[in-house]
């Protein structure tokens, strides 16, 4: 089994697949965009970060056909 290290620090900010996904126009969300969704979200309850971040990306892609999935997950520190 091989092991993985990670370092995650305050306002690491990652998503697989969100700045990519493209709309019928192939305009894709972009890393700004996904940003902007994080900033608009409950910063306080980080359960809410993925769904709205995804309610974001589904507005903007509408439609279209999806080439790749998307992974996002949220993390408190304590």
């Amino acid at each position: 089994m091989q092991k993985y290290h990670l370092e995650i620090i305050m306002a690491d900010v990652s998503g697989k697949g969100v700045p990519e996904a493209a709309n019928g126009r192939e305009e894709l969300f972009g890393s700004e965009r996904m940003l902007v969704s994080l900033n608009e979200s409950n910063i306080t309850d980080h359960e809410i970060l993925p769904t709205n971040v995804k309610s974001a990306v589904d507005g903007s892609v509408g439609v279209a056909e999806r080439f790749d999935d998307i992974t996002m997950f949220a993390i408190t520190l304590k």
